[in-house]
């Protein structure tokens, strides 16, 4: 063998073609991939902050209350009053929490984005053994405990609406 390094070259850029001919490199080269695009990060955050808000409490509540629908917490919570000072709003402003999701919806409340996913996962985080998950159910069927459920912090849930 007169030039080892040569053949060997040679070998590999044959190796390398017939590779890439038969379908990519294996290594996931972008160019050669089927697959689809990873999902618009913007997309994936088309639900409304006060929405969220809603989503996160009624997953928790679902999870740990017995008997309890994801229609009705939602009806529930959406008629719970007093809620504005935990999103960063003036007392009285609102009706009830629906009115709150509809005002965001319709542009009038801009929320900030950041506060709003704290805030979520705070939310999401809960156990069904916490006090305030357990006590967000009144006796009488309505959801003014839900208040409790959300964190007082001035980066989270306070700061969405402020």
């Amino acid at each position: 063998m007169k030039y080892p390094k040569a053949k060997f070259a040679i070998v590999l850029v044959l190796m390398s073609a017939l590779g890439c001919a038969i379908g990519g490199s294996g290594s996931g080269n972008p160019i050669m991939s089927t697959s689809e695009p990873p999902a618009d990060p913007v997309s994936a955050m088309s639900v409304s902050a006060s929405r969220n808000v809603l989503n996160n409490v009624c997953t928790v509540l679902v999870k740990c209350l017995a008997g309890l629908t994801t229609a009705d917490c939602e009806t529930g919570v959406k008629a719970a009053v007093n809620l504005e000072p935990s999103l960063g709003l003036v007392s009285g402003g609102y009706a009830n929490f629906g009115a709150i999701i509809t005002a965001e919806e319709a542009a009038k409340l801009t929320p900030n984005s950041i506060a709003s996913g704290v805030c979520g996962t705070a939310i999401a985080a809960l156990t069904c053994t916490d006090p305030n998950v357990l006590a967000a159910r009144d006796a009488d069927g309505g959801f003014s405990g839900v208040l409790a459920m959300m964190p007082s912090d001035e980066g989270s849930c306070k700061a969405i609406f402020k």
